[in-house]
């Protein structure tokens, strides 16, 4: 996940497998572990280090495995974050305390002292992660003057018009025949303690050999101070998708093919944007 002046953009999956991967082989190790414990397999006395080492290495995976995960999802609760948290930190709970079986009462204070330590880590990044998310919903900055906005047009034949001749298109769904390669579903919600949103799903389209395109979401009315984006595939193509350029009346993708691009592809990608001023204080 890339994060810009308040403006989140997501790639794809290799994050996601690769946290799937280290759950994986925790668990694995987990498993093992305990049987082997159970079946005796520890009776000798073994060296304090050897599972204060074990536990560190499982903690590492599973808070990394974690944080992977976590940064390929947008719209999940703190709570819901921490939970998988927790649960990540159960095999590693379950291999330090099956190393430390036959291990001397110190290391398995240590022991313990590291599995708390992993708990009160998971608590923090998740509380600071929560905190920035607020501190990005109010503070944003935009260093790109307005007019770089336009380079790009909207779809493939139209051009940007002025902000009247765009509201249609921002209050209610497109359908325009003659767009080639995107075609855009828009919800604008109004909350009632004056902020809104603009919920949008575009379907991107690349022609045999294209890379990369860009492309535009326009606002109307536009709003008073500067959003928060928030932009995913909504598939598993393997492309990347930025935002290049944000500004109270519009929003610029940039839309990346990652792999091979020989072969024509369509993505959906899908927008969030954010707004808490007050829709009232505009002209």
């Amino acid at each position: 996940m890339h994060i810009h002046n308040g403006v989140r953009s997501l790639g794809t999956v290799p994050r996601k497998w690769a946290a799937l991967m280290l759950w994986t082989l925790t668990g694995i190790a987990a498993v093992v572990l305990a049987a082997r414990a159970f079946a005796g397999a520890f009776d000798a006395r073994v060296h304090a280090v050897i599972p204060c080492l074990t536990t560190v290495t499982a903690l590492q995976a599973s808070l990394w495995a974690w944080h992977l995960h976590q940064s390929q999802l947008t719209a999940t609760s703190p709570e819901q974050r921490l939970l998988r948290g927790f649960l990540s930190l159960i095999p590693a709970a379950v291999i330090g305390f099956s190393a430390s079986v036959n291990a001397s009462p110190i290391a398995l204070g240590i022991t313990t002292g590291l599995l708390s330590i992993g708990l009160v880590t998971l608590v923090v990044v998740e509380v600071i992660r929560s905190n920035l998310q607020t501190v990005r919903s109010i503070e944003t900055r935009a260093v790109i003057q307005g007019d770089e906005l336009a380079i790009e047009p909207v779809c493939a034949n139209s051009e940007v018009g002025s902000p009247e001749e765009l509201s249609t298109m921002v209050e209610t769904p497109i359908e325009n025949d003659s767009t080639e390669n995107v075609a855009q579903r828009i919800i604008r919600r109004h909350n009632n303690d004056g902020s809104e949103a603009i919920e949008a799903e575009l379907l991107v389209e690349f022609a045999a050999g294209e890379r990369e395109t860009s492309v535009h979401l326009p606002i109307h009315p536009v709003y008073p101070g500067m959003p928060v984006v928030e932009c995913e595939p909504l598939d598993a193509s393997d492309v990347t998708v930025t935002v290049s350029t944000v500004q109270p009346y519009g929003v610029r993708l940039q839309v990346k093919r990652n792999g091979t691009f020989n072969e024509p592809l369509k993505v959906p990608i899908g927008i969030a944007v954010h707004c808490s001023g007050n829709m009232s204080d505009v002209a």
